[in-house]
């Protein structure tokens, strides 16, 4: 039924590409590109028991058609990608289709849509290895709810469709409402890799951004999130979440923002935060997250900021005593001629209920990095990053000794990453890059610990084709 929609969807998706993108070529700046990739992906990860090994070779074509106007813009991309098993002699294929059209129906009100559909078996859906490092974090940014896939899934092969449509109508300078919707659909291949999860992820978000005056400007999003799941077999013997249950649930996000730009280099923000989660199942505990923080900007110079921000956090998780806490953010970019800096820690609240495997809930979160990127040469780069996450969470489990009855369970994890990645361009349409990560999460949950080592070596050639 889903996979039914799912085409339907994708129908859907192309009428109204062609309804907003109405005019022929005429007027218009268009542009084709083509490139090929060849990599090889050699991964290794150790477990207390046993360890797994992952060697392949992957060929990767790519085309990329832009077309802009006045009023609208059209891109398309096409990244198949075909994998052979150096173990198991055997082949296999990847995808990255990315659609995205945007048009201005009148001077102030534009319509948006985006779709990307992923076929992998690497978890990071952003980029191949690691976070783009070659540019330091946004300072200002929306709240992200896309969902995130668990590095404890390894090389679980899956797809996953984000679908996006948007609307936004700018009223007047710097202000602007926007409505989405969205659609997520994750589906994994792989039936033996045990706990993970599919699902369907529906959501609706509104979001304003108002400037009153040159020192003042307000923030208001709101997001309801609404996920189907397909139930998880029981398992008493490991514990695992889901004993057979839907886990559908209800999310609710509000976030409020207030900034005030008055004295000049120090911009402060006031924030408040809001995450609500509801389960179908009665035997699933609801939660109720409350975050606000204070956070005060610094700009020494064009190329140097810090931020620093603190306030109360509050949760509560239904059958359990509620928590106060405390949240806040310390931030060091310096900006090189050639590269930059970036220090960064985080303390917060967040939910975790779509990740793809049997970890969902309340995560409380200690995150800091220490990430950068210089330019050694005209054509080479280097950047790293250097990342620990400390975790404390809660989950349902069934025990031997519960008795059938799900019982919550607190567990924490440490997870620290180092990676690296040097990249070099030469013959003008040729680039060629080794990446290496390596990955440790240490957990509670026995069987839970490993160390990963990833090593991705590519060569590849991208050219602009046509441009008329």
């Amino acid at each position: 039924m889903s996979d039914t929609i799912n085409l339907k969807t994708i129908t859907a998706l192309a009428v109204i590409v062609l309804i907003m993108i109405p005019e022929a070529s005429f007027s218009r700046d268009n542009s084709l590109k083509g490139g090929l990739s060849i990599g090889l992906d050699n991964d290794n990860r150790s477990y207390d028991n046993y360890s797994d090994d992952y060697r392949r070779i992957v060929l990767t074509p790519m085309m990329q058609f832009t077309s802009l106007s006045e009023r609208d813009s059209l891109e398309m991309k096409v990244n198949p990608g075909i994998r052979y098993d150096l173990i198991d002699s055997g082949t296999d294929w990847d995808a990255n289709l990315n659609l995205a059209a945007k048009r201005f129906m009148t001077k102030s009100w534009q319509l948006g849509i985006t779709n990307n559909f992923l076929r992998s078996d690497y978890q990071n859906t952003e980029t191949g290895i690691l976070s783009d490092p070659a540019n330091p974090p946004q300072v200002v940014a929306p709240p992200s709810t896309e969902p995130q896939l668990s590095p404890n899934r390894y090389r679980t092969l899956y797809w996953l469709n984000t679908l996006n449509l948007f609307s936004e109508n700018f009223y007047r300078e710097n202000s602007s409402i926007r409505l989405g919707l969205g659609y997520d659909v994750l589906r994994n291949d792989d039936s033996i890799a045990s706990g993970d999860q599919d699902y369907d992820r529906y959501t609706a978000s509104v979001r304003n951004e108002h400037r009153y005056n040159p020192r003042w400007r307000s923030t208001l999003d709101m997001q309801f999130v609404r996920g189907i799941y397909k139930a998880i077999e029981s398992n008493v013997t490991t514990g695992l979440t889901g004993y057979g249950q839907s886990g559908d649930l209800d999310e609710y996000h509000l976030l409020l923002g207030l900034d005030n730009d008055s004295i000049v280099h120090n911009p402060l923000s006031l924030t408040y935060n809001y995450i609500g989660t509801v389960y179908d199942e009665t035997s699933s505990n609801d939660t109720d997250v409350h975050q606000a923080r204070l956070t005060w900007r610094r700009d020494f110079s064009p190329r140097m900021y810090t931020r620093l921000g603190a306030g109360p956090s509050y949760e509560k998780t239904e059958g359990t005593d509620a928590n106060w806490s405390s949240n806040g953010i310390a931030e060091v970019n310096y900006s090189l001629e050639h590269g930059f800096v970036n220090f960064l820690v985080e303390k917060k609240y967040d939910t975790d209920n779509f990740s793809g495997s049997n970890e969902n809930g309340v995560v409380d979160s200690w995150n800091s990095s220490l990430s950068g990127s210089y330019q050694l040469q005209k054509d080479l780069t280097l950047s790293g990053v250097l990342a620990y996450t400390y975790e404390d969470r809660q989950q349902p489990v069934i025990s031997q000794s519960s008795g059938g009855v799900p019982q919550l369970e607190k567990y924490h994890k440490d997870i620290y990453v180092a990676g690296t990645v040097l990249k070099y361009g030469f013959w003008q349409f040729y680039n060629a890059s080794i990446a290496y990560t390596y990955t440790k999460e240490n957990s509670e949950v026995v069987g839970d610990d490993y160390d990963d080592h990833r090593i991705l070596l590519t060569l590849s050639w991208e050219k602009e084709l046509f441009h008329w």
